[in-house]
């Protein structure tokens, strides 16, 4: 695990081991199937999924109370769930140029450009940092246009 620590924001970078590595929870895949997420409560799902399942169902079940969280010293932060997705296109049009722009002076692997564009204009150019050298991701699960197709969910009790 790596950490950058800003006055505005934790950069955390978490590592699993070698793959393949066995790993149940948040950061993990059931029976490591890169295109599988696993609800704590054994709900399977097929990636991507909804914005529904991906939001109110998934991260719900994976979202610390707020006693329990490591943030519970942080006064006044929100708490809660996006009301659609959010993509690199979504950004005004100056501002994604402005951010592409830092992260191909970069360069960074092409798989990684629409995320580090966005990173870079939320949180700033050093964002672009945490791209260098990085291995292409083995699976986007990121659904481009609208909402994804019904994808499957089973139970896993």
């Amino acid at each position: 695990m790596k950490a950058e620590v800003n006055p505005t924001y934790i950069n955390l970078t978490v590592g699993m081991g070698t793959w393949p590595t066995t790993v149940r929870g948040l950061l993990g895949n059931p029976n490591n199937d890169v295109t599988k997420l696993e609800a704590a409560d054994g709900t399977v799902f097929s990636v991507p999924l909804s914005f529904n399942d991906l939001y109110n169902v998934y991260g719900e079940s994976w979202r610390a109370t707020p006693t329990d969280t490591l943030l519970n010293a942080c006064s006044g932060q929100a708490v809660g769930n996006p009301s659609r997705w959010f993509f690199v296109n979504d950004l005004p049009t100056d501002i994604r140029a402005q951010a592409q722009a830092v992260c191909t002076k970069t360069e960074i692997d092409k798989a990684w450009l629409n995320n580090c564009t966005l990173d870079v204009a939320v949180l700033g150019d050093q964002a672009a940092q945490v791209y260098i050298g990085a291995t292409p991701p083995v699976l986007d699960g990121n659904p481009r246009i609208g909402t994804p197709a019904a994808p499957q969910r089973t139970s896993v009790k």
